[in-house]
């Protein structure tokens, strides 16, 4: 989670015992913990909230870049070679093997000239492992803003350590949440029938 974001917390509402049949856990966290799917209302005042995406673009084949950093942008000349004619869904690995115990302290942005350019393919969504697809002191946020102009999902904070480039079926659905910025996903990639 962001630095300063609403920590997960869970706790048990009601145990099994002799006068309750069932567990029962109340959970409170950020939208924005984790890997998450944003919605044009994250950085748009009136933009689209997370139940109105497309869930098509959650869904479906998928390229896995590794962009070797440390850098401060994934720029076009990162992706585009790796990517076959028809690809709609770019995931970048650009983290390596995340530290679980410690925020990040500098990650890559995509720079909105890669994001115009994926858009021009045909892709609809992009996933980064990075927490933001901007860097992390952005204030003019031109990456969220590119992929809204073009209509591109976004995910973030993707879990790529243990996952090498290359072609894969992403499954990465967004909870269905009304009228928030963002949500939840547990996103998972299955290896392709051959």
């Amino acid at each position: 989670m962001w630095p300063g974001d609403i920590a997960f917390a869970a706790r048990q509402t009601a145990a099994i015992d002799g006068d309750c049949v069932v567990n029962i856990n109340h959970f409170a966290m950020s939208t924005q913990a984790g890997t998450h799917a944003e919605a044009p209302l994250h950085f748009e005042s009136h933009g689209q909230p997370i139940h109105e995406l497309a869930l098509e673009r959650f869904i479906g084949r998928c390229t896995v870049v590794v962009v070797p950093g440390p850098k401060e942008y994934v720029e076009p000349d990162d992706v585009l070679p790796h990517l076959a004619p028809g690809t709609t869904r770019v995931l970048l690995k650009t983290l390596g093997e995340f530290a679980w115990d410690r925020w990040p302290e500098a990650t890559a942005g995509i720079h909105h000239r890669t994001i115009e350019a994926l858009a021009e393919r045909g892709v609809v969504l992009i996933g980064t492992d990075a927490p933001s697809v901007d860097p992390q002191t952005s204030k003019q946020l031109l990456a969220h803003h590119a992929i809204s102009r073009h209509g591109l999902a976004i995910l973030e904070g993707l879990v790529l350590a243990r996952v090498a480039a290359g072609d894969y079926e992403l499954i990465a659905l967004p909870l269905n949440i009304q009228n928030v910025e963002a949500a939840p996903v547990r996103a998972i990639l299955r290896e392709l029938a051959e």
